[in-house]
């Protein structure tokens, strides 16, 4: 075959060089609006350069006019401690920079230093804490150390955990070491933390033993001013433990993680001016495309025949990294990974070169091809390289023994030498394909013609131990990636040696056809008998011993089949198991999994129905959101930049490059290089369909790279190297005899190689289409459910959702009276000046609003944070501890509607950390429905569609009353009570409406680290945290105030005769006694005397003995209470009649059962102790918020008409109407509770709860358990007529950990009803 001209090869990379520049004039110019910007701000600024010659000056005006701390010491001690350190380290590569180690400050000693302000003070305290230290605890070790030994015998267990201290290699003695318990528990704020000490000896050394095992337990050791990293341990201790740490003096980031944002979203801080990108970006392409022509220029005075079309293919695909890495990334604050790339195609692309200079079949005639097996005879006969197995393996076993990989993966994927980090897979694959060339081409013969099993399974026995040696060891590592490529790549090569490769391949997709249609065990056992038959109709399986039939299981069909079925049931495999199991699950249900991460897939989905079928525009996506999106999932970015047609490209240019590598080793001639140049192409196919197909939901995800398109500077130097091969064969075809040789044993099979590709791209394009046509409305805003960390149920949203709202500017908020709440332009807080300072707002703080450069403005902050929530920072976004208007009406002030709706239960295992063992927990959840923004995804940003959106009237009115909100707030911040979490939620009976949801303290929102905190670590600050509307959305139990509810379930039941009711209960089984409060006893007790004197007995045996599950559910269901944490609501019932099925069903088999029958005991309290007990009086599984206990009474004071809660008053300019409130007793009922509740809280003879009107209401005291100790609350609830007698007011007050419900009354008394009477809430009875 003669080869091609070279003009053709110039040609075709002509025009691979106008397409690829075509594309980056069309990115720049997309981008030169967004540079034009930025240039401004830095003129003006706004925006500041970090460089080495900046100064603390410039960094505390870009500061102090984006308002970004409140503190003047922590705008001087950013702005110092920044510009000292970029003076001493130099421009950084990306914004993320500044807040890794090498920026960060050395915290200051004492546990409260004069070092920077409020914020740093507050980050400073909370990273001391999630060390392990509390405020005593600090101060005592650096002042006076308590005495430890070195050993701490804890227990009769028989395990141990020890470990060694040190610091700069050297033992560091004296150092405390905190070993905690870790229980399994749904509610780890219930639990105390249970701290067991050592301290290290002279070696540095500590031990604890006695410990039990199967439990879970951490250490870590405590010194101020070092910190030793973080918490080692394990979930459950099978064996002793030991562990090493290595102190490092304490350091803090520089900036905090809200401020961090709010600078990186503002663009305030970039580390290259718009001048600088520029002529990076057109030096990156001038560099890229003469690098090529450099190549071609080289082979054209070097007379050399290379294939005409492989360079300008390899030009396209490494162009479209390029071009995609360029368009993906932040011009101005990221790294430039095009540099990188650019580096790794330039010194790829020598090495291609030089190797295409050298005669490759040469190499193999040499006796140092297998140096380290032919040393001593140095002969060159039938050389198999076992020296490039030897040498895989021992990369892989390092990469075992020292790899590292990404913190808290599990995973060795990276091997640091000589300085360099890298991840060694693409060597191991090379090194692996030169073995495998070297094997078959000395063995190819034996291998395809001997007749018997067992005489094939002996000459091949080596390869295939190797290449299973080497797919256990990356199995062992954790990268499942890898491992799949060296098995393939060796069933292949294995296929195209004995001539079967089209039975290989029929073998994988009958079998995948089977696991599609049948169940899994049946699936195998169908392929197998199938696949037996045929190979032995064949005449394939003969031998004459049973081990020879024995050796039919290393037949390269069915291997297959045992691998594939492998990778099926994987996940029930020891110690790869879990890792498998999670990706199985993944690929299984990408929308539905309890995977952490496990909307990886789904990202896939969103961002190449994003694309379309011609993208959304070169550098106008929104790839970045996607994780791994410039090296695994490559191709969704490729997909949204260029549109599906852009990812169908890519896989023909794949095709195409294949083929050509395919048709150069049939005309290799000797059998190494056939073998070396068709594993190139079967090594490239192979990883390639496995990550596409991962990519787009066909196969598990492995984590590998796209060869020639991710980003990785060592994969691309190698993979481009190894087309240097290629190209040698292309220019030194072998003579027409060995020609014919290969042709007549491999065309079928190389055919068949090419056939099993191109019929992968087909069916990869089958699978994308769907998604980038016509269903692509469908997944571009599809949510998928997933769970946290520690296991929690979480829905996940397309990122894109978020990016086109910002686009869409919101519509303003306002409160019930006008005054605003949130708004996109500062003129309106500035027109409303004077009314916020009447509503209690400081005219500085209003002033300074008004200047800043913000996307929203929110001129009442942390008062209204749960009510309004944050867009800037959208801190808590989307979650449900407040109402946060902003996210709840996302929707709507964009001009849609999300159609919020709670999902069935949801059962996930649950941790209380990393180190406790996991337990069930259920949960309700809300998901949102955004098929309506669907074609303004589609169409982007700048679409007609989106302008349409924008001009329709889109605000909001809640029903809160800003300025009582804040006037209660402030009083309860100067309370008696201002030492205990306090929360009041304020109601109108008649309409619903919440007015008010006061609480104490205000969320920090300058430093919100401790309000992410769990419950459990938040108790242990030595500061108060409300991290969630403590009124509306934080369930305790509510203790008698719950008999109200009680009463009304009687009344449901057993009609008017319920008040009279009456048991006479001795002094022997009443449960509260004592002198400020008791029950009353040795007397008959009918309800209201129960509900005036509270009796806790009366309700157990009222609710016992009429059984009266079935009411309590209902009213549980319909104020929004929870049983077992189960069917509660914090704001609106979303349940549907199925769901709420299922949640009685939950509450019958659970509380409502369990230890039932101890009601028929007569010891005392005995009879009173079961979990329906409980629920009657307000204890047990209880639990309620004070805005559920707020809707009975207000459906008592409503005569008996629950009416839902509203919290939109108008909304578009449209009022809302207020919905059909929904009966839960009748008038006469609520009639009388009213009355037994009026006398409750004024009694005859007695003092009243509010002294200034007359209220009906209910206390209750209940107790919980926190941190182990048994804590008291207090609750009191109460209504009274509005002055004008159009409805009842009604009022929920809670103090946490208190004494009683007498704090709650008298901080009732003294400050919540003053304010309601003196603003027109609360009249009297």
């Amino acid at each position: 075959m003669k080869s091609a001209p070279v003009s053709s090869g110039r040609l075709y990379l002509a025009g691979a060089t106008v397409m690829l520049l075509l594309l980056f004039i069309r990115l720049y110019v997309n981008l030169l609006p967004n540079l034009e910007q930025a240039r401004q701000a830095l003129d003006s600024g706004r925006a500041l350069t970090l460089t080495s010659g900046v100064k603390s000056a410039a960094l505390q005006r870009l500061l102090t006019l984006g308002n970004y701390y409140s503190d003047e010491k922590d705008r001087a001690l950013v702005a110092d401690s920044l510009a000292a350190k970029l003076a001493l380290n130099g421009a950084p590569e990306n914004l993320g920079a500044i807040n890794k180690r090498q920026f960060s400050v050395f915290a200051p000693l004492p546990w409260r230093s004069s070092v920077g302000g409020a914020e740093f003070q507050n980050r400073l305290q909370l990273s001391r804490q999630q060390m392990g230290f509390d405020s005593v605890l600090y101060v005592r070790e650096r002042t006076s150390p308590k005495a430890y030994a070195p050993t701490l015998a804890i227990g009769g267990g028989n395990r141990s955990i020890s470990g060694r201290v040190t610091r700069e290699d050297a033992p560091m003695p004296g150092v405390l070491v905190q070993l905690k318990r870790h229980p399994p528990t749904a509610q780890p704020d219930t639990l105390e933390d249970r701290f067991f000490y050592t301290r290290t000896d002279a070696n540095g050394q500590f031990s604890f033993t006695g410990l039990k095992a199967d439990s879970a337990y951490s250490v870590v050791p405590l010194k101020p001013g070092f910190e030793f990293g973080t918490r080692r341990g394990t979930s459950q201790l099978t064996g002793d433990q030991s562990y090493s740490f290595s102190a490092r003096p304490h350091q803090l980031r520089l900036i905090g993680s809200v401020v961090y944002g709010q600078l990186k979203a503002d663009q305030a801080l970039v580390v290259r001016t718009p001048a600088t990108f520029t002529w990076q970006f057109w030096t990156i392409v001038s560099l890229f495309i003469l690098s090529f022509w450099a190549v071609q220029g080289f082979w054209a005075l070097r007379r050399f025949q290379a294939d005409p079309l492989l360079l300008a293919v390899l030009m396209l695909l490494t162009g479209i990294s390029v071009l995609t890495l360029l368009a993906i990334q932040d011009p101005l604050q990221d790294t430039l990974y095009a540099w990188q790339t650019l580096q790794g195609v330039a010194m790829g692309l020598l090495g291609m070169t030089v190797l295409s200079q050298l005669n490759i079949g040469r190499f193999y005639a040499n006796w140092r091809f297998d140096w380290l097996f032919a040393f001593r005879n140095r002969s060159s006969v039938r050389l198999s390289g076992w020296t490039w197995l030897v040498l895989a393996i021992g990369l892989a076993v390092l990469t075992l023994l020292i790899g590292t990989g990404p913190e808290g993966s599990g995973v060795r994927v990276n091997l640091s030498l000589l300085g360099l980090t890298f991840q060694p897979s693409e060597i191991t694959k090379y090194l692996l394909l030169l073995f495998f060339a070297g094997f078959f081409a000395a063995n190819e013969q034996q291998i395809r013609e001997l007749p018997d099993l067992r005489w094939r399974f002996t000459v091949s026995f080596g390869a295939l131990a190797g290449a299973g040696l080497l797919m256990l060891l990356y199995l062992l590592l954790g990268d499942m990636g890898p491992a799949l490529v060296v098995c393939f790549t060796f069933l292949l090569f294995y296929s195209i040696a004995r001539g079967n490769l089209g039975v290989t391949l029929a073998t994988g997709v009958g079998y995948s056809l089977a696991l599609w249609l049948l169940p899994g065990w049946l699936a195998l056992l169908l392929s197998f008998g199938v696949l037996l038959g045929y190979l032995f109709w064949r005449g394939d399986a003969r031998s004459t011993t049973g081990l020879g039939w024995a050796a039919l299981l290393t037949e390269a069909p069915v291997l297959l089949l045992l691998v594939m079925a492998m990778f099926s049931f994987g996940d029930l495999l020891p110690y790869v198991g879990s890792r498998l199991a999670d990706r199985k699950a993944m690929w299984l249900s990408p929308w539905n999994n309890d995977v952490y991460g496990g909307d990886h897939l789904a990202h896939g989905f969103w961002t190449l129905a994003s694309g379309g079928w011609t993208g959304q525009g070169l550098g106008k996506g929104f790839a970045a959101a996607m994780p791994a999106a410039h090296t695994d999932m490559i191709l969704p970015s490729v997909g949204e930049e260029l549109g599906g047609l852009g990812v169908i490209s890519v896989f023909l240019l794949f095709g195409i490059l294949l083929h050509r590598v395919f048709l150069q080793a049939r005309r290799a001639g000797q059998p190494f290089s056939f073998f070396l140049v068709a594993g190139i192409a079967i090594a490239t196919g192979v990883q390639f369909l496995i990550i596409a197909g991962g990519s787009i939901g066909l196969l598990p995800l492995t984590g590998i790279s796209v060869p020639f398109l991710s980003y990785g500077k060592i994969s691309l130097i190698f993979n481009l190297t190894a087309m240097g091969a290629v190209f040698s064969v292309a220019h030194r075809p072998g003579q027409l005899a060995q020609r014919e040789y290969l042709e007549k044993h491999y065309d079928a099979v190389l055919m068949a190689g090419i056939s099993g590709f191109l019929i992968g791209v087909v069916i990869l394009i089958g699978r994308l289409l769907p998604v980038i046509g016509w269903r692509g409305e469908e997944y571009i805003v599809r949510p998928v459910r997933v769970v946290t960390r520690f296991g929690d149920p979480v829905y996940s949203y397309n990122p894109r959702i978020e990016r086109l709202t910002r686009k869409l500017a919101s519509g303003t908020i306002y409160d019930r009276n006008g005054l605003v709440l949130a708004t996109s332009e500062p003129e309106v807080v500035a027109q409303q000046a004077g009314k916020l300072r009447q509503s209690g707002l400081k005219s500085e703080d209003v002033n300074t609003l008004v200047q800043k450069r913000l996307r929203r403005y929110y001129p009442f902050g942390e008062h209204l944070f749960f009510w309004v929530g944050d867009l800037n920072t959208q801190l808590f976004w989307g979650q449900s501890n407040g109402y946060y208007a902003e996210a709840t009406h996302f929707s709507e002030l964009r001009g849609f509607n999300s159609r919020p709706r709670k999902t069935d239960l949801v059962t996930t295992k649950y941790r209380a950390d990393r180190f406790s063992q996991p337990v069930e927990q259920t949960r309700t959840l809300t998901v949102y429905d955004y098929r309506e923004l669907a074609p303004a995804l589609r169409a982007g940003i700048d679409s007609r569609e989106v302008e349409e959106r924008k001009a329709k009237n889109r605000d909001l009115q809640l029903s809160v009353n800003a300025e009582l909100q804040v006037a209660l707030q402030k009083a309860l911040a100067t309370s008696d009570y201002r030492d205990h979490r306090l929360s009041v939620v304020v109601m109108d009976a008649a309409s619903g409406d919440v007015m008010a949801s006061a609480l104490h303290p205000l969320p920090n929102l300058k430093t919100p680290e401790p309000m992410l905190l769990g419950d459990r670590d938040r108790l242990k600050l030595p500061y108060l945290v409300t991290e969630r509307d403590l009124g509306m959305t934080y369930a305790t139990a509510p203790g008698s105030t719950a008999k109200i509810l009680t009463a009304m379930a009687a009344f449901n039941k057993l009609g008017a005769s319920a008040s009279g009711v009456s048991y006479p209960i001795t002094c022997q089984e009443i449960i509260r006694r004592g002198v400020r409060e008791s029950e009353p006893c040795g007397e008959s007790v009918d309800m209201k005397r129960a509900i005036v004197r509270s009796s806790n007995v009366y309700f157990i045996r009222l609710a016992n003995d009429n059984k009266l599950d079935d009411q309590l559910a209902d009213l549980y269901l319909k104020t929004g209470m929870n049983v077992d944490l189960i069917g509660g609501y914090s704001y609106t019932d979303t349940h549907t009649e199925p769901e709420q099925k299922q949640i009685r069903q939950h509450w019958r088999d659970s509380s409502f059962v369990v230890r039932r029958q101890l009601y028929q005991s007569n010891r005392y309290p005995r009879r009173y102790r079961s979990e329906f007990s409980g629920l009657a009086w307000g204890q047990g599984q209880l639990t309620a918020t004070p805005a559920s206990m707020a809707r009975m009474a207000a459906a008592i004071a409503n005569r008996g008409v629950l009416q839902p809660s509203r919290y939109v008053l108008n909304q578009a300019g449209k009022p809302q109407p207020i919905p059909a409130g929904e009966p839960v007793g009748q008038p006469a009922y609520a009639g009388q509770l009213e009355e037994f509740m009026v006398e409750q809280s004024n009694p005859r003879g007695g003092r009243s709860k509010i002294s200034a009107v007359r209220v009906a209401g209910k206390t209750g005291t209940p107790e919980r358990i926190v941190l182990g100790e048994k804590i008291n609350d207090g609750w009191y609830v109460f209504f009274a007529p509005t002055p004008d007698r159009r409805s009842k007011t009604v009022v929920c007050v809670r103090i946490e950990l208190g004494n009683s419900s007498a704090d709650a009354v008298q901080l009732a008394n003294t400050v919540v009803a003053p304010i309601l009477q003196k603003r027109g809430y609360l009249g009297s009875f």
